[in-house]
């Protein structure tokens, strides 16, 4: 799991989506998409250089390309994703959301993936990010 520690803001490149005001699960699937989007193309640098900077606090880029490769090493590349609960936060402090996917790879695999999203310039980017599948164990 990657939790991100306290930090300031960056503007720059989006990532995902701009959900306006009132972002909902419809939005948070659209940001899942694009990650797992940038995932199957192994797309390692804009995954990073495109997540929250408190994600590039905890992680450096090879620590999140090392990462993300070892997913799609043991599960393969996402195919789908069947939206799970997701929740919305709204706070002075930076409005986040929680999204969850039970999800299908092409090592057919399945994993429960966790993703954290931190609005940050009117975008939200990826803070971010678990996997859970016994897959990773068994292989």
């Amino acid at each position: 799991l990657v939790r991100p520690r306290a930090g300031g803001r960056r503007e720059g490149l989006s990532y995902g989506c701009n959900p306006g005001p009132n972002p909902g699960p419809h939005e948070a699937y659209l940001l899942v998409q694009s990650l797992h989007t940038a995932m199957a193309k192994h797309d390692w640098s804009s995954i990073y250089s495109n997540a929250d900077e408190r994600y590039r606090q905890v992680l450096t880029a090879d620590e999140s390309a090392n990462m993300f490769a070892r997913v799609i090493q043991k599960l393969g590349d996402p195919v789908s994703c069947k939206q799970g609960k997701t929740s919305i936060q709204k706070s002075p402090a930076g409005n986040t959301i929680q999204s969850e996917c039970e999800t299908t790879f092409t090592h057919n695999a399945t994993g429960h993936e966790t993703f954290f999203w931190r609005e940050s310039g009117g975008t939200y980017r990826l803070s971010g990010y678990n996997v859970s599948s016994t897959a990773l164990v068994d292989r």
